[in-house]
């Protein structure tokens, strides 16, 4: 396959594309095509798979024109949710990243003369909200928070795509839970040095996913052609 990927140097990404562009008999073999804002940045890291034709960088959706070719597109790209305190400054780089890029990347796959088969967008389980120890199955609903209505709109900007005859799959992930980053690089520090504890009351609800499970599930859904639509990414 041929595969545009936004947001691919990011956490998932690390795992995602070494194996979409490695070896067919994991599961690889695909060609890819990254977005992102620093490609200087990335192409040392990434200098082999490069070097061989399996990855090619562009900074902006302009450089693709009404002609480039993708069977596929798997968009991640989001500035961190928890990176920084969310002032109104932060909300607004927040949705830029998510829904504005969203839109942007329809409205090229609207002008593209060859439509892909799919588009495998991020979320989040924030979409629900807040509410305790309550089953949250695809179908629930939500408290009306920042969160939501973030992730609400980034999942209606990439819904917009099934108006043109493309299979949409969005992904409301948990936290994501792997070596090399993530949650994980936030917390060993702390317990390092000896200062990890219980937050609170210790009753708070964190919903994860391991980042291996994530890869799998993408995976799965770039060629089960049954799968479309809303999907909780997380452990029970």
């Amino acid at each position: 396959m041929d595969i545009l990927v936004t947001g691919g140097t990011g956490f998932i990404g690390s795992l995602l594309v070494p194996t979409l562009a490695g070896p067919a008999s994991l599961g690889g073999g695909h060609r890819l095509t990254l977005l992102t804002r620093q490609p200087e940045r990335y192409r040392s890291a990434r200098a082999e798979l490069i070097a061989e034709g399996r990855i090619r960088l562009i900074a902006s959706l302009d450089e693709l024109t009404r002609d480039a070719h993708f069977d596929a597109v798997i968009n991640l790209a989001g500035e961190g949710i928890a990176d920084r305190p969310w002032t109104a400054q932060r909300k607004r780089e927040l949705h830029a990243s998510r829904v504005t890029l969203t839109e942007s990347l329809v409205d090229w796959l609207r002008r593209a003369r060859h439509k892909p088969a799919v588009l495998i967008s991020g979320s989040a389980v924030g979409w629900y909200g807040s509410q305790g120890d309550r089953l949250l199955e695809e179908d629930a609903p939500a408290h009306d928070e920042f969160v939501h209505q973030l992730c609400h709109d980034w999942e209606q900007a990439a819904l917009a795509a099934e108006q043109i005859g493309i299979r949409v799959c969005i992904l409301r992930t948990g936290v994501v839970i792997g070596p090399g980053g993530g949650f994980l690089r936030r917390l060993l520090p702390v317990f390092g040095l000896g200062l990890g504890g219980v937050v609170g009351s210790g009753e708070q609800y964190l919903s994860w996913v391991a980042l291996a499970d994530v890869v799998q599930v993408i995976q799965r859904l770039l060629t089960d052609r049954e799968l479309k639509g809303v999907f909780n990414l997380t452990g029970p």
